[in-house]
């Protein structure tokens, strides 16, 4: 945040939570993300242009989806989290933030990229500012694209609705759009992610042990 306050932000606090969340009333049917979730809910609202969020499995991309804000997870590394808390989730974590548009994305990441004192690793600036680049017609790109979950659970049909129409605008702009097969064995990646989740938080509960002075 203090990144922010050199650039001229203003920082505002909004507390949210989830009126159903103890009524009998509430669909269990339906979750959100903890953090992310409020912060694309906040942004999808209008109540504010811009939200900080996180990511290590989906937390800013999958609510950014659901409330039709822009979510993108920025490269490990490009948005520092600084000298204490270093490389959550062995670096699959990255902290960044949930947006109106594109531009406004590319101008923030613009202010939070690093490196900064104390980072384990950093990435390396580009030659131009990414809201530069945002502005800045690319030509024809290739893109693929998929609506198959990688697991066996069936498509959400608005977000495979919601896909085809922006593959059919990015066809018609121009670009080389291909349909493609998620490569990923959701089999063997669901326990890898679980040990390395596991392993973060028994690393984390004995760091809080240890500053408490508890085994």
């Amino acid at each position: 945040m203090s990144t922010l306050q050199w650039d001229g932000a203003v920082e505002l606090h909004v507390r949210f939570e989830p009126l159903l969340a103890n009524s009998a009333a509430a669909s269990t049917s339906r979750r959100a993300s903890p953090r992310a979730g409020r912060s694309a809910a906040a942004v999808g609202a209008g109540v504010i242009p811009v939200a900080l969020a996180s990511d290590g499995g989906g937390s800013i991309r999958i609510p950014a989806s659901a409330c039709g804000v822009v979510g993108l997870k920025p490269s490990a590394g490009r948005v520092p989290w600084g000298y204490v808390t270093k490389e959550p989730l062995l670096g699959w974590a990255v902290q960044f933030a949930v947006t109106r548009t594109v531009r406004d994305s590319a101008t923030l990441l613009d202010a939070l990229c690093g490196p900064v004192v104390g980072d384990p690793f950093g990435v390396s600036l580009p030659s131009t500012s990414f809201a530069e680049a945002a502005r800045t017609p690319t030509g024809p790109l290739r893109v693929a694209f998929w609506c198959d979950p990688w697991t066996e659970d069936p498509a959400d049909q608005v977000v495979c609705a919601a896909t085809e129409r922006t593959a059919e605008l990015l066809e018609s702009m121009g670009h080389v759009v291909e349909r493609a097969t998620s490569q990923v064995e959701w089999d063997r990646y669901l326990p890898a992610m679980a040990n390395v989740w596991a392993a973060t938080n028994a690393h984390t509960i004995d760091g809080i042990a240890g500053v408490l002075g508890r085994e």
